[in-house]
């Protein structure tokens, strides 16, 4: 976060504790998957929406939004409501 920082980005952590549920799909909890990720897109909705850059730390877990996301919302997300 320092570093970004120091480079001049507004740096702004979730309120909310985020986990991007990979051992789910890894152990084939596709609908516990699928809802932990519904979880964060609406945690972060008005942030993507604006392009907010997102930034994680563990590779595996940003490969879930890149891969797993993808697969698991074919058709893209639709917000409640």
């Amino acid at each position: 976060m320092s570093v970004l920082e120091r480079l001049e980005f507004d740096v702004e952590i979730p309120k909310v504790r985020l986990c991007c549920g990979r051992p789910l799909y890894d152990y084939g909890m596709l609908s516990a998957a699928r809802r932990t990720l519904g979880t964060i897109l609406q945690s972060l909705d008005r942030e993507i929406d604006a392009g907010v850059p997102i930034v994680g730390l563990e590779p595996s877990c940003v490969a879930v939004f890149r891969d797993e996301l993808v697969n698991l919302f074919p058709n893209g997300f639709r917000r409640a409501g």
